[in-house]
Parts: structure tokens; C-alpha cells; sequence
């Protein structure tokens, strides 16, 4: 094997062997903890208002008169 074989062996090797060394460090972030998880309704609220108000601002008659 030539030298510059050698290195591009070596290197795929630690590029496969990376991600599981850095899954094994000790001061990785915890797992989320998802326990209040807000209600269905308070996201259907808040895009039923979104929907509003935009329906309302492009329904609202213009101030233009025929010569515009």
C-alpha cells in the first residue's frame, strides 16, 4: 500500500467511527423531557384568529374613488 492509500484508509475509518464516539461523551445534552404539552384547541384558537384578522384587513374597503 502507498502512503497516500494508507491515509485515505485511516481517514474513512475515523469518519465511520466518529458519530459513534461522539454519542458515547459523558457531558452530551439530556433527552428532551416533553410532558406539558399545551392543549389542541389553543393552536386552533390561535389560527382561527390569525385567519381573521387577515380576512378582515383584506376585506376592509379601500379609501379610493373612481379616479384612482
Amino acid at each position: 500500500m502507498t502512503r497516500a492509500r494508507l491515509m485515505l484508509a485511516a481517514g474513512i475509518a475515523l469518519a465511520t467511527t466518529a458519530p459513534a464516539l461522539a454519542q458515547a461523551n459523558p457531558n452530551a445534552p439530556r433527552q428532551p423531557n416533553i410532558q406539558n404539552v399545551p392543549p389542541a384547541w389553543l393552536g386552533y384558537a390561535a389560527m382561527f384568529l390569525l385567519v381573521a384578522a387577515v380576512l378582515a384587513v383584506s376585506l376592509y374597503p379601500s379609501k379610493r374613488s373612481h379616479q384612482d
